[in-house]
């Protein structure tokens, strides 16, 4: 008998083989009208697909790199034996002018997931570890996907933005011309040079006002002093803290906002299954190449995590902590997510004006002395033999 086996290679922009993003679909009808709305080529009569990792495919090696993943349909003339099997593309290679070769791995979600009306996991139930999180059924692979995963990234602020300068001179100090050093005790932490906070309404008034700072450091010659400028994000500071004044950054305590994570509730009939069988993480995401993943059934009720910063330590600190966490308070302390790379602000330094500021005495002191050398000059001339010597023959010509 004929086989009749179908290729088709779809185009979708955001196949992950990895599973750390899924596509979620309530039914199959959903899931085939989402595939038939991407631009896809279909080949038929090929040749039977065994479950093997590469096929070959007659088309254009430049042209198959755009399309990402492949429905296979094995011998669609026996209804009985039909098979259709869902497939990421891994790789693609060269094989002739008219031919490529495709490594593929199943997409074990869409090919099972509503395989019967039913999740495929239903079948043999779960086996339970004493940590409440759960191991795929029997029969599974045991990298099982999860159906969905949340990303939550707290780098992303709605609200405005302020600065964080570090300097071992007071803003109000450099401005005022006034060389005294401060050091302070922050968060438990002794700086030589502590942290001083400005917001401002807009961004322009904060550039502004930062501006009208290095200016005042610049010309009574203390940019030196200052040993980093950072921007956060305006909402980690009190609302009550006012505007366009640099704030002594040790004399308020951060606030600590807390935020809610929602479960996920795309699959309805089957959230229950999704958040208590640990098939669906909460990953927090730092932005900066760190994350934490997280199961739902790891907290008590909705996840709930707190922001908060700290000025300690020569440059600003944003944490992420897990609150109402299962376990102790240790483990959600080893569970804190950090961003410690603020955007920093660099600034230029008028090396004319330094120099005038910190030379100013010393410039002076040189005017002095030459004032006084041709004082004594003058007075030791009027005073010489010859002067006055000169001065009577001067006086009897005259006469």
């Amino acid at each position: 008998m004929a086989r009749d086996t179908i290729y088709t290679l779809y185009s979708t922009g955001r196949a992950d083989p990895t599973y750390t993003n899924i596509w979620g679909f309530t039914n199959s009808t959903e899931r085939d009208a989402f595939f038939n709305g991407k631009a896809h080529i279909r080949f038929i009569q090929q040749k039977y697909w065994r479950g093997g990792a590469t096929i070959k495919i007659p088309i254009r090696y430049e042209q198959a790199l755009q399309y990402d993943y492949i429905i296979i349909d094995n011998d669609t003339t026996d209804a009985q034996n039909a098979r259709r099997w869902y497939c990421f593309i891994d790789a693609k290679a060269y094989v002739s002018p008219e031919v490529t070769l495709i490594t593929i791995s199943v997409d074990w979600v869409q090919t099972f997931y509503f395989l019967s009306g039913v999740p495929f996991w239903q079948y043999t139930g779960f086996i339970t570890r004493s940590t409440n999180h759960s191991l795929p059924p029997d029969g599974t692979p045991s990298d099982f996907p999860v159906p969905q995963t949340r990303c939550v990234s707290f780098t992303q602020e709605t609200g405005g933005y302020a600065l964080v300068m570090y300097a071992s001179v007071s803003p109000a100090n450099a401005i005022a011309g006034e060389l005294t050093y401060t050091s302070a005790t922050v968060h438990g932490i002794p700086m030589a040079s502590p942290p001083y906070v400005l917001r401002s309404a807009t961004p322009t008034t904060l550039i502004q006002a930062l501006g009208q700072t290095i200016e005042g450091y610049n010309s009574n010659g203390m940019t030196d002093t200052i040993t980093g400028i950072y921007v956060i994000p305006d909402t980690y500071l009190p609302s009550s803290m006012g505007s366009d004044v640099w704030v002594n950054g040790w004399s308020f305590t951060p606030p600590t906002r807390t935020i809610t994570i929602d479960p996920p509730t795309s699959a309805v009939e089957y959230a229950d299954i999704l958040t208590k069988y640990g098939y669906t993480n909460l990953i927090i995401n730092n932005g900066q190449g760190e994350t934490e993943s997280y199961s739902f059934n790891d907290f008590n009720g909705d996840p709930q995590f707190q922001l908060c910063a700290s000025f300690a330590g020569g440059s600003p600190t944003l944490f992420c902590k897990p609150v109402n966490l299962k376990y102790n308070n240790n483990d959600a302390n080893e569970r804190i997510i950090k961003i410690t790379q603020a955007p920093a602000i660099g600034w230029l330094n008028d090396s004319y004006k330094i120099w005038l500021a910190q030379t100013q005495n010393s410039r002076a002191a040189s005017i002095a002395g030459a004032e006084l050398a041709i004082s004594q000059a003058e007075e030791a001339r009027q005073n010489s033999w010859a002067y006055r010597y000169g001065s009577t023959i001067r006086d009897l010509e005259s006469a």
